[in-house]
């Protein structure tokens, strides 16, 4: 992911940079349900809150894990927004311009 910035996180919250007044690019996203009993849940929101549009979602059972790029690249409005579910333990990094 080329010229893009990683950005840990492992829950809900904004994640990567915020731009209040213009878009941020999100190049893809690995995560992984690392606790192995329980499965966690990523919805990925646009304008850097939980109520943008939706723009990516994965349901990780417990142990599992996508690989680097399961986004295309795109472009969102203000930044991204990670929700969070489940009771699984998640090590997710977003990549980000």
């Amino acid at each position: 992911m080329y010229g893009a910035t990683p950005v840990p996180f492992t829950g809900t919250g904004a994640v990567g940079p915020q731009n209040a007044n213009g878009y941020v690019w999100i190049h893809g996203i690995t995560a992984a349900e690392t606790g192995g009993a329980s499965s966690v849940t990523i919805v990925l929101h646009d304008s850097g809150a939980s109520s943008g549009n939706v723009v990516g979602a994965f349901a990780l059972p417990a142990g599992t894990g996508l690989s680097p790029g399961a986004l295309p690249k795109i472009k969102v409005k203000t930044g991204a927004y990670a929700t969070v579910t489940g009771s699984g333990t998640l090590s997710a990094v977003l990549y980000v311009s």
